[in-house]
Formats: structure tokens, C-alpha cells, sequence
């Protein structure tokens, strides 16, 4: 005869057996049409909760394993293996990339500031505790632009194209550049920065970027274009290469592992962890939507985000070692 509190159990699982039944179906509905992600921007939608599936899976998994609700259980499990087969590779417990850096280190900080923040004073503090040799910034208005001036004393080289929309983008640096430009990838698509530096004699090639959010069908097509045409961009560019910004894409989609194939580059995060950067308010909801990819001449020493900086992202903070071969791709500093 069941105990009482086994009997308070079984109640509770009986009024919510049609919820859990619900959400379990949501669940595995969206793992199974994820790999379908490149027929439509909607598909891709659900692409990018993939640790969030994971998590419901394997908690409401358990769930119907103590109410003995065994294929609800089963089902359960293809969603726990589907979503495991995307995140593990990212979480750090998997295999982290066998490269070793032997030349210079290279800072990187990459933070969206949110066209509507206004309180520029959290971001310039971080900028000057964390010296970073180059700084991303996504979504610059002359408002910001005025404030990164104060930054100009210990971060003198800087490509700016603000605006009032959330397209403005900035990169400052410590190093000097031998030649920088703002481009437009794809037709009449928001600015990029392009930028080649100087590292003890080795020319770094940057990209910075950030596409339209793929909010609709055209959008969803001139993110591509631009991303596609970015990746183009750096196949053809030797030596080191960094490509980062708020990509607008997530590290399941079929655009990721897209933009990965045709540049030649990986996401730094490979083998590190998720570091999931917005909606910064919403932890249980973030997804890693800013990144960092780069070319086969670094070693990932350092990856994390920065805190708060009244932005909807947390910023992004790397630190990159040369591996120190190709010495062919020098480059002779100016005279």
C-alpha cells in the first residue's frame, strides 16, 4: 500500500501529467526540426536554445522516470541525445584543441553597448581594467563615439562609423595598424571594420561585424549574404585572422557552421564552454550570440565574459597567443 506522501506524489503527478506531457512534445518537437534549421529564419529560431533543450530533457526526463512514465521517458531520451550531440562539443568536457602558442599575446574585448544605453561610465571602467590591445564595439552612436574618446590617451588607433540605429560599430587599439578601412559586406549592408595590425612584426588581420538579426525572411537572407561574404573575405587573407562582432547567429546553426567551413576559421569557444552572451538579463535564456572566430596561428590562452555593462549582451573578453610559425607572414614595421 502506498505511503501517504507516496500517494501526495502521485496527486501532484496526476494534475500536472498533462503539462509535463505538453512540454515534454515542445521539447522534442523542437530538437527533432533544429537539423531542418536552413529551410526558413523560423526553423533557425529554435535552433539556438540548444543547451536549454538539453536541460529541459534531461530534468523532465528524470521526472517520468519517478512517475513510471516510461515512454514519455524514452522520447525523452532522443532529446537528450539529439541536444547533447550539439552542446557537448562546446561545454568544455569534450576535447579542446591541441595548439600550443609560443609568440605574443594578443587581448581582444568585444562588447555590443546597446544603442539605447546612454551610461557609458560601466563600459570605459572595464575597458581600463582589463587593457585590452583591441576593442569591438557593437552599436556606436555619437554618444558613444564622445565617450570612447576618453579612452584615445592609452587606445590612440580607431575606426569608428557611428549611427543612430543599432548598425554602429568602433574598433580601438593599442597597436598601430599598417591600414584600416570601414566596408559594407553584402549590398547595402550595416558597416564592418577592416583593419590589418602590427604584432612584434606580424601583420594581424581583424575583422569586426554585425550583420542584421534574421527577424524576418529578408533579413534572415542579408545576414547571410553579408556572413557568406565575410567568409570570403578572410579565406583570401593569409596570415592571422580574427573575425568578431554580434554575429546574430548561434553556435548550432547551419549559418555558424557555414561561416566556419568557407573562412577557414573556428570559434574560439570550441572545447571551452558555451559563454552565452544575451539577453543578459535572462541567464536560464541566454544564448552565445557574440563571438570571436580565428585562424589556425592562435592558441585560446583565456575566454569569459565581463560582467554587466547596462547593455541586453555581456561583453566578450579574449586572450590569443601566436603559435609562432609562418614567419613568412611577417610583415617589416614602417620606417
Amino acid at each position: 500500500m502506498p505511503t501517504p506522501k507516496r500517494k501526495g506524489f502521485f496527486r501532484i503527478q496526476a494534475s500536472f501529467g498533462g503539462l509535463l506531457e505538453a512540454l515534454a512534445m515542445l521539447v522534442l518537437a523542437a530538437s527533432l526540426l533544429t537539423p531542418w534549421d536552413f529551410l526558413s529564419w523560423r526553423l533557425e529560431q529554435l535552433v539556438h536554445f540548444k543547451w536549454q533543450y538539453l536541460a529541459a530533457a534531461l530534468g523532465l526526463g528524470l521526472w517520468c522516470l519517478v512517475a513510471r512514465r516510461w515512454r514519455l521517458a524514452a522520447a525523452l531520451a532522443v532529446a537528450v541525445a539529439v541536444n547533447a550531440a550539439y552542446v557537448w562539443p562546446w561545454t568544455g568536457l569534450g576535447p579542446r584543441p591541441a595548439v600550443a602558442g609560443t609568440g605574443p599575446s594578443l587581448k581582444l574585448l568585444l562588447a555590443n553597448l546597446y544603442f539605447l544605453n546612454e551610461e557609458t561610465s560601466p563600459f570605459l571602467a572595464l575597458v581600463r581594467r582589463e587593457q585590452p590591445d583591441l576593442v569591438v564595439a557593437i552599436e556606436v552612436t555619437e554618444h558613444w563615439t564622445h565617450a570612447l574618446e576618453k579612452l584615445e590617451a592609452d587606445w590612440p588607433y580607431r575606426l569608428a562609423r557611428p549611427r543612430e540605429d543599432p548598425f554602429g560599430i568602433a574598433v580601438l587599439s593599442r597597436r598601430p595598424w599598417r591600414e584600416g578601412r570601414i566596408l559594407e559586406l553584402g549590398s547595402g549592408q550595416p558597416p564592418s571594420v577592416h583593419a590589418v595590425l602590427e604584432l612584434e612584426g606580424r601583420a594581424i588581420t581583424l575583422l569586426a561585424t554585425h550583420p542584421l538579426p534574421p527577424e524576418n525572411h529578408a533579413w534572415w537572407q542579408a545576414r547571410n549574404r553579408q556572413l557568406a561574404d565575410a567568409a570570403r573575405l578572410l579565406r583570401e587573407t593569409p596570415g592571422p585572422t580574427i573575425l568578431a562582432g554580434d554575429l546574430n547567429v548561434s553556435l548550432w546553426s547551419w549559418v555558424h557552421r557555414a561561416l566556419e567551413e568557407e573562412s577557414g576559421l573556428r570559434n574560439a569557444r570550441l572545447g571551452l564552454g558555451l559563454f552565452p552572451t544575451w539577453p543578459q538579463e535572462i541567464p536560464p535564456a541566454r544564448i552565445p550570440l557574440d563571438h570571436f572566430l580565428i585562424s589556425r596561428h592562435f592558441a585560446v590562452e583565456d575566454l569569459r565574459t565581463g560582467p554587466a555593462i547596462g547593455s541586453d549582451h555581456l561583453p566578450l573578453i579574449l586572450r590569443l597567443r601566436l603559435t609562432g610559425d609562418s614567419p613568412a607572414e611577417s610583415v617589416v614595421p614602417a620606417s
